[in-house]
């Protein structure tokens, strides 16, 4: 399986500038899913640091995912 089965690119892209604004360190994403399925856009929910990030859940809609990075994973989004 890879990212870009289930993530467009677009996304990935916005992501990983997300992720570059904060030197690498952990974001939590919302991803926002298109008809087909496709995270078709994200929305930053938090902002950690190099070994954690809130998990703000309450702030996820009906069939949303969770998403997040691994600093030491940057580039393989």
């Amino acid at each position: 399986m890879k990212v870009a089965e289930f993530i467009n690119a677009r996304t990935i892209e916005k992501m990983r500038l997300e992720i570059k604004k904060t030197r690498g360190n952990e974001v939590f994403f919302r991803g926002i899913p298109d008809e087909e399925g496709i995270v078709a856009d994200v929305e930053v929910i938090a902002r950690g640091n190099s070994s954690s990030v809130a998990a703000l859940l309450n702030m996820m809609r009906k069939n949303e995912v969770i998403i997040h990075n691994h600093p030491s994973d940057i580039d393989s989004v």
